[in-house]
């Protein structure tokens, strides 16, 4: 798509709305009006679970409601996890945090719902409300796991009577 300004605007302020498992990168080219003209390359990487926020971790609040199990296993680093999460999640520290395990809690800004993940060298536990955050979890591990050739194990997901299905 082509969004030209006309008149003497000099400013755009465009929302766009994602849909969670699609991702890729948006790519816009911003090019100045006064000469010498100068072409801006801008780029926005939109991750499958875009529409979750890191928060602070809580217990109790994943008890509140049923929960879905995802575990994996096998022979990847803790760094390596932690790089497969940060591609499926947003605002995650792109620096491993010190120690053996990293645990993050995500919600949902679009429907509410809670996932988090723990993690340590060679075991990695997903638990969330919603099956298909799970399921795009264990796709996009699985992908990027194949594309580094490490051998990861996925455990079938133990499901709660009441897990959201959406």
């Amino acid at each position: 798509a082509t969004l030209r300004i006309i008149g003497t605007n000099n400013r755009v302020q465009m929302t766009l709305m994602a849909l969670e498992g699609h991702y890729g990168t948006l790519t816009a080219f911003v090019i100045t009006r006064v000469a010498p003209k100068v072409c801006h390359l801008v780029e926005f990487s939109i991750k499958p679970l875009s529409l979750h926020r890191l928060v602070p971790f809580d217990q109790a609040a994943l008890d509140a409601a049923p929960v879905g199990t995802l575990r994996m296993s096998g022979a990847f680093t803790l760094g390596q996890m932690h790089a497969w999460v940060g591609a499926c999640f947003p605002d995650v520290p792109p620096k491993l945090p010190e120690g053996e395990s990293v645990r993050y809690m995500f919600e949902s800004t679009f429907v509410g719902t809670l996932v988090t993940a723990e993690y340590s060298k060679g075991e990695a536990v997903f638990r969330g409300h919603n099956l298909s955050v799970l399921a795009l979890i264990k796709d996009v591990v699985a992908k990027e796991a194949s594309t580094a050739k490490a051998k990861v194990d996925v455990k079938s997901p133990l499901i709660d009577d009441g897990t959201v299905l959406h």
